[in-house]
C-alpha cells in the first residue's frame, strides 16, 4: 500500500528556511524594481511637461514666448518671486527668502518659477492643474499667455485662462493631471528631508532654458530636485 506520511518536522524546517532565504533575496529586489519603475514614470512625466514648455516657446505665438521670459524681470509682490530659488549641477535645489550670493559663488545657478501644480492630493485637491506663479497684474496676464499655450500643448485646454471664478485657483478639481509615483523624502541643500508635493517649471537665469523640478510648498513653492533634464541622483538610483 502507498504510504502518505507527509512532511517530517526536519523537512518542514528545511522548506521554511529555504522560503525565508528566497524571500530575503526576492522581496528587496521586487521593492527596488517597483521603486525604479516609479522613478522612471516620474521622469517620463517631467519630460512631457518639458516638451510642452518647448513647444509653447516655439509655437509662433509671440505672446507665449514673451510670457516665458517675463519672470526674469519680476522680483517682488508676485507670490513665489518674493523668494529666490537655486539649483546645483547635481540637480538639488534650495529656496530662500533673500538673495544668497554664497549659493552662486559655490556653483549654483539662479532660477525663477513659471508655473506649478500639485503632484499629490493636498488640502482637498488644492491646485491640481498647472497655473502661473504670478497671480495678478500685467505680469500675470503676460505669463498666462505662456502657461495657456503650454496647457494647450499638453491637451489640458480646460485649464487655459484659469478657473472661471479665480484665474489662479484650481482647488476642488477631482483629479491630478500629473500624479507622483515616487513619494520618498528628498534631502534639500539645507540638509532637511522634505516630501515632494508639487511639480515646478523653472526658467534658468543663465541660459533661459526650462527645467522641471519636484518641490514642496511652504508659503512659497520651494525646489527639491530636478527631474528633467538630467535628473538628480535620487532619480537615477
Amino acid at each position: 500500500m502507498r504510504n502518505n506520511r507527509g512532511f517530517s518536522l526536519i523537512e518542514l524546517v528545511i522548506v521554511i528556511a529555504i522560503m525565508a532565504i528566497l524571500a530575503s533575496v526576492v522581496v528587496p529586489a521586487i521593492i527596488r524594481y517597483i521603486d525604479k519603475s516609479r522613478k522612471a514614470m516620474d521622469v517620463q512625466t517631467a519630460q512631457v511637461i518639458y516638451q510642452a514648455c518647448e513647444l509653447a516657446m516655439t509655437s509662433g505665438n509671440d505672446a507665449a514666448y514673451e510670457g516665458w521670459s517675463v519672470c526674469a524681470t519680476m522680483f517682488s509682490s508676485h507670490g513665489a518671486y518674493n523668494g529666490h530659488a537655486y539649483g546645483n549641477s547635481e540637480g538639488y535645489g534650495k529656496g530662500d527668502s533673500t538673495a544668497d550670493a554664497n549659493m552662486l559663488a559655490n556653483g549654483c545657478y539662479n532660477m525663477r518659477p513659471v508655473a506649478w501644480c500639485r503632484g499629490v492630493n493636498v488640502n482637498n485637491w488644492q491646485n491640481t492643474l498647472f497655473k502661473s506663479v504670478i497671480d495678478t497684474g500685467r505680469g500675470g496676464d503676460e505669463q498666462r499667455a505662456f502657461t495657456d499655450e503650454m496647457l494647450y500643448c499638453m491637451a489640458q485646454e480646460e485649464a487655459r485662462g484659469g478657473n472661471a471664478t479665480n484665474n489662479r485657483n484650481f482647488d476642488g478639481e477631482t483629479d491630478l493631471g500629473f500624479r507622483y509615483k515616487h513619494r520618498k523624502g528628498i534631502k534639500t541643500l539645507s540638509g532637511q528631508y522634505k516630501n515632494p508635493e508639487c511639480w515646478i517649471i523653472y526658467r534658468r537665469d543663465d541660459n533661459g532654458n526650462p527645467e522641471i523640478w519636484v518641490g514642496y510648498k511652504s508659503g512659497n513653492i520651494q525646489p527639491l530636485c530636478r527631474i528633467y533634464p538630467d535628473p538628480a541622483q535620487d532619480y537615477k538610483q
